[in-house]
């Protein structure tokens, strides 16, 4: 297979994955000559006293595979993941094996993530509120995103309490 520089490139975004407490326990081997890139996890970072069966730290690994995926995707490159490829190697979370080509338009919120706080029903609409954050008045009306008002966070009976 021909040399994939752009692995370097995916592994330093899916670095910007969240993690539980940032502990970013995960470790890569990536072998752009033939393509593939492998995610371990780092059982050395595990927070033993908050995470004792490593939930977390799989959860934080799996938001990293989710970024490499979609940048290679972005760099229009197709990837294929084989997860836990290792029977015998409990830390070897996943495989991605690039083949070939795809269309791209994916990756461009890794590098500056948000957050949606826009009132229920506000359609998120590119070119206006993310575009310019700055022009509230572009979303969802001239007044803008409006506060939830506390009694409308859940409807009456949605919450079943113990008797």
């Amino acid at each position: 297979m021909t040399r994939i520089p752009q692995l370097d490139e995916a592994v330093k975004h899916a670095l910007r994955a969240p993690s539980v407490h940032n502990t970013q326990p995960w470790r890569w081997h990536i072998d752009t000559a033939d393509g593939v890139v492998e995610l371990y996890a780092d059982q050395g970072r595990r927070l033993s006293a908050t995470d004792p069966d490593g939930r977390d730290l799989l959860i934080s690994c799996g938001a990293a595979l989710d970024h490499l995926v979609v940048t290679l995707a972005h760099a229009g490159l197709q990837a294929t993941t084989l997860r836990f490829p290792d029977p015998e190697n409990s830390a070897h979370l996943a495989t991605v094996q690039v083949s070939g080509t795809r269309d791209a338009e994916a990756a461009d919120g890794i590098p500056s993530p948000r957050s949606h706080r826009r009132r229920p029903g506000c359609p998120v609409r590119p070119g206006s509120c993310w575009a310019s954050p700055t022009n509230p008045s572009s979303c969802c009306g001239s007044a803008g995103p409006q506060p939830v008002p506390r009694s409308s966070w859940t409807r009456p009976g949605a919450i079943s309490r113990p008797s």
